[in-house]
């Protein structure tokens, strides 16, 4: 049994956000000799706290196919083994499609941004935010009903940045993120939901 899913976001918005500054650290200087040449990396640290509300609209279409097959050995005493290979050929498909909007909130309790710059001006930074609460209301169509998911993550990311009296000359960053097992309710509406069935 195989199950594939393909998911649309038609329009992503943020409603509100805001982030709020709760501390800057700059750490004592780091000298590294590279042959003769001093090497002076100066860590960074700012830290923020930060709320996100947003909404989305999309839709999903999941397919799941059946195949059962079986592989084995048949030993008759007096013969050789057999390898026996056998399955059934009836093939199902049936592919779903969902139509939702939902509604996002998201508050990192602490988000720190760690920099380590060379000469001040370049280096690489690592933001985090530890932990990230996120909350989601989702109204879908298949099944009907309103879906609510709860739950931690972290996301983060990893970057270097380069600056010349504050100006920023290059920026590039690869953004990373782990979730965790959420809590999630669903409320069914009594209309039921769209099934489309292809056998």
């Amino acid at each position: 049994m195989s199950k594939d899913g393909r998911e649309a976001r038609a329009a992503t918005l943020t409603i509100a956000e805001w982030k709020q500054k709760i501390g800057h650290l700059v750490c004592a200087p780091i000298i590294i000799l590279v042959g003769e040449v001093p090497v002076v990396i100066v860590p960074v640290v700012d830290l923020y706290t930060a709320v996100k509300l947003s909404t989305a609209a999309g839709g999903e279409l999941n397919s799941e196919i059946t195949l059962d097959a079986y592989t084995g050995f048949r030993y008759t005493r007096g013969s050789d083994p057999q390898l026996i290979v056998g399955g059934s050929a009836d093939l199902h498909l049936t592919p779903t499609f969902n139509v939702y909007a939902e509604l996002e909130g998201e508050w990192a309790l602490i988000k720190p941004d760690i920099s380590l710059l060379v000469y001040s001006v370049a280096g690489p930074y690592v933001g985090v935010e530890l932990p990230c609460f996120q909350a989601t209301g989702r109204l879908q169509t298949n099944p009907s009903g309103l879906k609510f998911t709860v739950g931690p993550l972290i996301r983060g990311l990893v970057g270097l940045k380069v600056q010349i009296f504050s100006y920023d000359l290059a920026d590039v960053d690869l953004p990373i993120e782990w979730r965790f097992n959420n809590f999630e309710h669903f409320i069914p509406f009594d209309s039921g939901g769209i099934d489309i069935i292809i056998e």
